[in-house]
């Protein structure tokens, strides 16, 4: 439900369409330090403070919308936009960035579209018919008058400073099982890298302009159909086919997958179809294909743990060790990521303060908090390219490591080999203290047949398991 702000229009507002980005300089902005005027004094102390503020309801008034975009601490992107006209339907809408802590508009709120880009800098956008005119404004909020080398309509523009073009086209269909229609809407998209370089030129397909959304340094594309199909679901691509790409527009892994079950839920997993079986897929190039019990539904998967882990897990939960990212495919590999998001939330519940984000590694592929501040404890490091592949499926013996790191954080962990392991020659060099080290300390164990297998995968449930055992080997240490 809106809140609702009294006794203020949007009358200045309406005027404000089609501007340049000189007269974006220009433009006298006082009108709308009275809409601000309204913003209850609890959500400017939030705002001041950084809190992401996108999930709050929009505030209405007098014919008008301010809602919240994204931020950068005290710098929020806002929308302000009039509700639909009787005569017209449509909504008039810009965009500006305030500041809350100088109370003053950093970016004025007259674009059609405002962006964060690297460098704390900003991406705006001016409508002009069917293309966008596109400019620069630096951290401070001043607008390089030059439009941008842009050629077509901007569909979006990620963080790492992306941006996704699209072309609306009209497209038959073949049938439809809805509604008898001839004809319906359908976008082809591109990819400008971060110099506005074309990497992928309309090839994309989708039903209405959006992103192409990376996360983790991978984007789900479809490309290469053929017809079109309407169905109750919505508009379907015939014969194309749907894989992940990396910023360079090359494919990673397969790209022969012909549906996507589910593409993003708690624990980032992806389920992909092919024929009639169905995969999950991982982000470095990896497929593995499910074996399901009752159904073709890989949700079934969600709560499924093994017999002996449904303790553990349990404790772990009623512990408060695991995050939301963690919860449930328990039989399935861990991602990097994963054990990243537990360990940084079992350093907090054992009482240690967490580094300040700001001093934090940054990485090409991945914007991940926890990732992050694990990489400023020392427990993970990136490649020399600048990546770090959070959604790599972790080694047991790469995860020997990490664990080792963490634990070192609060005490020392000797990793002499007292009983090796008769797979010991497989273990490499540069992981042999730590695998030993965990034995030592009952932390991590052998497998059934005695050896340690170090190239195997580590399930999520293991980990999980791991933690507990470190949550009351340190506890202890701490107590004392």
């Amino acid at each position: 439900m809106r809140k609702i702000i009294s006794g203020l229009t949007l009358s200045a507002m309406l005027l404000l369409t089609g501007v340049s980005a000189n007269a974006a300089q220009e433009a006298a902005v006082p009108a709308f330090s009275g809409l601000l005027k309204g913003i209850p004094e609890e959500y400017r102390q939030r705002a001041r403070a950084g809190e992401d503020l996108t999930v709050e309801s929009a505030l209405s008034g007098d014919g008008f919308t301010l809602e919240w975009g994204e931020n950068e601490g005290a710098n929020y992107i806002l929308k302000l936009s009039t509700d639909p006209s009787a005569a017209s339907g449509e909504t008039a809408a810009k965009y500006g960035v305030y500041d809350f802590t100088a109370n003053e508009w950093r970016i004025p709120c007259i674009y059609d579209a405002v962006y964060w880009i690297p460098e704390h800098r900003f991406f705006l956008v001016v409508e002009d018919g069917e293309r966008s005119i596109c400019y620069e404004a630096e951290a401070d909020g001043t607008v390089n008058p030059e439009p941008l080398p842009i050629d077509g309509k901007v569909g979006g523009v990620d963080r790492q400073g992306y941006v996704t073009l699209y072309r609306s086209r009209e497209v038959e269909l073949s049938y439809s099982s809805v509604r008898e229609v001839a004809t319906a809407r359908h976008c082809l998209s591109a990819l400008l890298d971060d110099q506005y370089q074309m990497v992928l030129d309309y090839v994309c397909g989708s039903e209405s302009p959006g992103a192409i959304c990376f996360e983790d340094g991978v984007a789900l594309i479809e490309t290469g159909g053929t017809s079109f199909v309407g169905t109750h679901m919505g508009l379907a691509w015939s014969g194309s086919t749907i894989g992940f790409i990396n910023r360079k527009g090359e494919w990673v892994g397969n790209h022969d997958y012909e549906d996507v079950y589910c593409f993003r839920d708690s624990n980032a997993r992806v389920w992909a179809y092919r024929g009639d079986k169905i995969y999950w897929l991982v982000e470095d190039g990896g497929e593995v294909e499910l074996k399901l019990y009752d159904t073709q539904d890989p949700s079934e998967l969600e709560d499924r743990c093994s017999g002996w882990a449904k303790a553990p897990i349990e404790q772990a939960r009623a512990r408060g060790l695991l995050p939301e990212n963690v919860q449930g495919y328990y039989t399935l590999d861990a991602y990097r990521e994963e054990l990243c998001a537990l360990l940084v939330n079992l350093y907090g519940k054992l009482g240690r303060e967490l580094p300040a984000l700001d001093t934090a590694p940054v990485f090409t592929d991945c914007e991940r908090e926890h990732v992050r501040l694990a990489a400023a404890l020392g427990i993970v490091s990136g490649g020399e390219d600048g990546t770090i592949h959070p959604r790599s499926r972790i080694t047991r013996q790469e995860a020997a490591d990490v664990l080792y790191r963490f634990i070192r954080l609060f005490q020392e962990a000797d990793g002499t080999a007292l009983k090796p392991y008769p797979d010991d020659a497989a273990i490499g060099d540069a992981f042999k203290t730590p695998v030993y080290a965990m034995q030592n300390l009952g932390i991590m164990s052998g497998m059934q047949d005695g050896g340690f297998a170090p190239q195997a995968y580590y399930p999520l449930e293991q980990a999980i398991a791991t933690v507990n055992k470190l949550y009351e080997l340190l506890s202890a240490g701490t107590a004392a």
